[in-house]
């Protein structure tokens, strides 16, 4: 059985964890930060809260999500996911303009 190779990236945020936390497993806004990075239906992504992690799972994958708090408001994420090189980064930076947008909605 060929196994599926794993990628993480990390990256900051100027947001406390559990806004990021809580944005990422949001099922709401997981279809732009998570779903349209793999391609795959909302419908199909299962998500476990349990800070400071969030745990997802799809039929083609699964991704784990950790953020520690940095101070000052701030922390960093780390993803781990199954796929492409490039989706973890990819994901990331999709996930901080939800943030972004939660925390500056105008």
């Amino acid at each position: 059985m060929e196994r599926t190779p794993s990628h993480e990236a990390s990256r900051g945020f100027a947001a406390v964890p559990a806004i990021v936390l809580n944005t990422a497993a949001d099922p709401s806004q997981s279809k732009a930060w998570l779903c349209d990075v793999l391609g795959v239906s909302p419908g199909d992504v299962s998500c476990h809260l349990d800070p400071p992690r969030a745990y997802f799972a799809w039929p083609e994958g699964k991704a784990e999500l950790r953020v520690d708090g940095e101070g000052a408001g701030a922390s960093t994420a780390r993803l781990r996911l199954s796929g492409d090189g490039d989706l973890a980064p990819r994901a990331l930076d999709a996930l901080a303009s939800q943030v972004a947008q939660n925390l500056d909605p105008g």
